[in-house]
């Protein structure tokens, strides 16, 4: 169910909504998920008035005046779980793909020494070979010289 009563005003890095002509108490809308033409939807953490709202996050869109919206009827908890379903399946799809750790260079553990004079961060991975063995992630823990952190397997 969708609410589109009033028009509404945002500010950019404010997570406060005006409204005009809203009526969310009057209505009961309790939060939902927060729709303008042409912007990114955002959750709406609670009603204060009948022309007031606050966002989950501040607005980070551009500062609107009196504009149309409509509010998609649910609870902000809900949005909340939805917005965490969806981070969790793109890291895991990252971790099936073996993309979230895009090493700087890989090779054999001797090869990683050749990169011991690397900066922090650096990422250095030990690929499998035909005798076996895992896919391997090493990171460098500073800039000192072959400072590595143990390593990390998938």
């Amino acid at each position: 169910m969708f609410y589109p009563t009033g028009t509404i005003s945002t500010i950019n890095g404010d997570a406060t909504v005006s409204g005009e002509g809203t009526l969310w108490e009057v209505a009961r809308i309790s939060g939902g998920i927060l729709f303008i033409d042409g912007e990114f939807p955002v959750a709406l953490a609670s009603v204060t008035s009948d022309t007031s709202a606050e966002l989950v996050t501040p607005w980070s869109g551009t500062t609107l005046t009196d504009v149309p919206y409509y509010i998609l009827l649910m609870t902000a908890q809900a949005a909340n779980v939805l917005f965490s379903h969806q981070l969790l399946a793109e890291l895991s799809a990252g971790l099936y793909a073996k993309t979230l750790f895009r090493p700087d260079a890989f090779g054999t553990l001797a090869g990683r020494a050749a990169f011991n004079s690397a900066a922090k961060d650096f990422i250095y991975a030990v690929l499998p070979t035909v005798e076996g063995g895992q896919l391997t992630y090493y990171f460098k823990l500073s800039a000192t010289s072959a400072d590595w952190s143990v390593g990390a397997t998938n």
